[in-house]
């Protein structure tokens, strides 16, 4: 993640970075959660995110925009996740060699927006440190309104995983098939035609190739090495997938549960979108501030805990159903 240095930095926004080598989705549950929503009953934060990654060691960076005494709210958050590190370590660490291969792996992506940071060292694990927020102006916009509604859409992104990781935790399968549908939902959310959809997750997936190389054999011999099914196997039940995203009369593959999760997902999608590009400076890309919207289906991915190789199987998916769609039409 690339952190534009010239980004103004709010003092009442925390940030900080839990090194947990453990399940993540155990700190999140047990910890995070509980955590803001004892920081939002008392009125003490307006916006939040978090965020799963790696240099340092396998961390969580967890983001609140403090609206009373942050020192307060700092020491809070301080407390409850050093009770948390005490009561429930992650387990067996990462080696300093495993850690070396995988900044490795990153360095060798150089020139990626996703990863774009100076390797630090390896953290111990079971420990955190309060860092500086840096809102991310290159890849989010860098006017003031685009700002508001991207940290606004963070806080809904985290919400909506928390809420997934509740119905889905222990079942990595569940969590896939609701990534697969957000991914379509997300195909829908660009509001453009098929032809410039397809390229778009097409070009997601090969960017996050780059970003991670060990992805680099190319798709089709990378899925079908790591024991992905064939595309073609998975046609009918991911053009149920589409179509249910985008609002069709399909029979829901999650039910009415995961509709309503879809189209919470596409409004906030929406809203956000209409914000970025209605308050963009003349100059501003247009086209750039709707794709940003794979950003964020990235990001949420990342906070669902998706392995990128799953995330880029899933674009495929997508955009071989849009395609197979399209040139079924009449």
């Amino acid at each position: 993640m690339r952190a534009d240095e010239t980004s103004p930095v709010e003092s009442s926004w925390l940030a900080f970075h839990v090194f947990y080598h453990g399940d993540q989705d155990v700190l999140l549950w047990r910890c995070v959660k509980p955590l803001i929503q004892e920081l939002r009953t008392g009125g003490r934060i307006s916006e939040y995110f978090f965020v799963r990654y790696w240099n340092g060691g396998p961390h969580v960076r967890l983001r609140v925009k403090a609206e009373l005494d942050s020192s307060a709210t700092s020491e809070t958050i301080r407390r409850a996740v050093k009770a948390f590190l005490a009561d429930t370590p992650g387990g067996a660490a990462i080696t300093a060699e495993q850690y070396e291969r995988i900044a490795k792996r990153r360095r060798s992506a150089g020139g990626s927006p996703i990863e774009d940071e100076e390797v630090e060292p390896l953290r111990p694990p079971d420990t955190f440190e309060e860092r500086r927020y840096v809102y991310e102006a290159i890849r989010y916009g860098s006017w003031q309104a685009a700002r508001v509604a991207t940290e606004h859409h963070f806080r809904f992104s985290s919400d909506l995983a928390m809420f997934i990781l509740g119905q889905t935790l222990d079942d990595m399968d569940a969590k896939l098939t609701i990534a697969l549908s957000l991914s379509a939902a997300t195909a829908r959310g660009l509001q453009s035609d098929t032809e410039t959809t397809v390229k778009t997750f097409r070009k997601a997936s090969a960017l996050l190739e780059r970003a991670f190389p060990d992805m680099n054999s190319g798709h089709t011999d990378t899925f079908a090495a790591r024991g992905f099914p064939n595309p073609a196997e998975l046609r009918p039940q991911v053009a149920l997938i589409v179509r249910q995203a985008y609002g069709g009369d399909a029979s829901p593959a999650g039910g009415a549960g995961m509709e309503r999760v879809l189209e919470a997902w596409h409004e906030n999608l929406r809203q956000t979108l209409k914000a970025i590009v209605d308050s963009a400076p003349r100059d501003a890309d247009l086209t750039r501030c709707r794709l940003v919207a794979i950003d964020y289906m990235h990001m949420l991915n990342n906070r669902l805990g998706i392995p990128v190789d799953q995330e880029c199987f899933a674009y495929k998916l997508v955009a071989d159903a849009l395609e197979n769609q399209a040139s079924e039409m009449p």
